[in-house]
């Protein structure tokens, strides 16, 4: 497992339902995402699977990630 991401994989997660502009000078806009459904439920293990190494990432201090950046996790 890395302890450093750098990409946004877990956003294979959710399906992107469009861009809206909010005001008529197109400053401002929203885009608008749904959680991917498999066999009409929400993939919420999908999402678990795409989120774990950026929660890790997110809760370890920088020390902790330093510390252990050259061990190999198998």
């Amino acid at each position: 497992m890395k302890l450093s991401i750098n990409d946004f994989d877990f956003l294979d997660s959710f399906d992107h339902l469009g861009e809206h502009y909010l005001d008529p000078y197109n400053k401002n806009k929203i885009n608008l995402f749904s959680l991917k459904i498999n066999a009409n439920d929400f993939d919420y293990q999908g999402l678990q699977d795409n989120l774990l190494e950026p929660m890790v990432n997110f809760s370890l201090s920088r020390a902790v990630k330093a510390e252990y950046s050259n061990n190999l996790l198998i």
